[in-house]
């Protein structure tokens, strides 16, 4: 029963609007330090927090310039630096390192009046920051599109918002699904750890190929539980320090990279294999681009070290294979005749994967 804690209110901050309901996401950084509560009527409010004691305190108010355009939402990139903020008309950053965030409020695109179908406006809605790293936006009018912004943790332009180009098979409207943060892990020495658990960094990263340059490879980091130091082996004999770096290989072929991460209480490394290749055509796939067709040797190749039950599919739906690879694998596909072939797997957070190919 000692367990067990009295709920209290806290009088803290700028009064709110009696009816602010539906304008007025809220939303925790991912270290659980900062909330961000935001209204159309009033600002984005900021308070840090306490996570042992459940307090807020020393709020900040950045006042915002109403424009009738209601429906807002927020979602913020993994390294906590950056803040997305939507209506139904705008997407905005703001650059919470900055000691004016004010300042650096940017606006990064204007709904393009695109729709699906004709009668369902894609336009925008509530974001949410999903386990891949990458900020979704659903449409506040419903429509079988969603917009992405790829690289949530780069400032400006460079995150690569992009509007309407996730397809979906059906009709979605509003919000999107609540991704908790599963693992924000404990709190380090903190008195309200009983728990006596440490911070153990866990690796992991995605990848994606320059379309214009094949041998250029970004990767984005994905690791989780405080980590400090990051080290990557390219797969090449090239390495580098850094938590986003973008590598230039000198010639195609199979790689197999792998990232360390580490901090006061340990390391972990998670490796993956990519391949460098002109002739893939491989789509869909989210992280890492998992699976691709060979041309030349007539056969699917599964890259993902921990993938696992990949499906293929026909034109109709109808399962052709189910493979259960443990490692990198080559799967012969001259059984089947030339046309078009969907695919799906599961990586190893456990997150499912689709994309098709065409064998010729």
């Amino acid at each position: 029963n000692d367990l067990v804690a009295e709920s209290f209110s806290q009088p803290i901050g700028v009064l709110w609007p009696p009816f602010v309901d539906i304008t007025s996401p809220s939303i925790f950084n991912n270290s659980g330090t900062k909330y961000y509560r935001f209204s159309d009527q009033i600002g984005l409010q900021i308070f840090e927090f306490d996570r042992c004691t459940g307090l807020f305190f020393n709020p900040q108010l950045i006042p915002y310039e109403f424009n009738n355009d209601y429906f807002f939402g927020l979602a913020i990139s993994r390294n906590d630096r950056f803040l997305y903020l939507s209506n139904v008309n705008n997407v905005y950053q703001y650059d919470l390192y900055d000691s004016t965030i004010s300042s650096t409020k940017l606006l990064l695109d204007t709904y393009d009046g695109f729709m699906n179908p004709s009668s369902w406006p894609c336009n925008f809605r509530f974001p949410q920051l999903a386990p891949d790293g990458k900020v979704y936006i659903g449409s506040y009018g419903g429509c079988k599109n969603l917009h992405v912004v790829n690289h949530p943790e780069r400032k400006g332009l460079e995150c690569d918002f992009q509007q309407h180009v996730i397809k979906l098979n059906t009709f979605h409207k509003g919000g999107l699904p609540n991704m908790p943060n599963y693992r924000l892990g404990p709190i380090d020495g903190s008195f309200c750890d009983s728990l006596g658990l440490d911070n153990m960094p866990l690796a992991g990263f995605r990848f994606e190929k320059d379309s214009a340059d094949f041998l250029k490879v970004e990767y984005t980091d994905l690791s989780d539980y405080e980590p400090e130091n990051w080290v990557w082996d390219f797969g090449d004999g090239q390495t580098s320090d850094e938590q986003y770096p973008t590598h230039q290989y000198d010639s195609l072929g199979t790689y197999q990279v792998c990232l360390t991460v580490s901090n006061q209480n340990g390391s972990n490394t998670y490796c993956n294999i990519i391949h460098l290749d002109t002739s893939s055509t491989i789509e869909g796939a989210p992280e890492d681009n998992l699976i691709y067709y060979d041309f030349e040797n007539v056969q699917l190749i599964i890259q993902g070290i921990r993938l696992k039950n990949v499906k293929i599919f026909d034109v109709s739906g109808r399962i052709l294979k189910n493979i259960y690879p443990l490692s990198f694998s080559f799967v012969d596909m001259s059984d089947l005749e030339s046309g078009l072939y969907f695919w799906q797997a599961f990586d190893h957070y456990g997150r499912l994967q689709t994309g098709k190919f065409i064998k010729i």
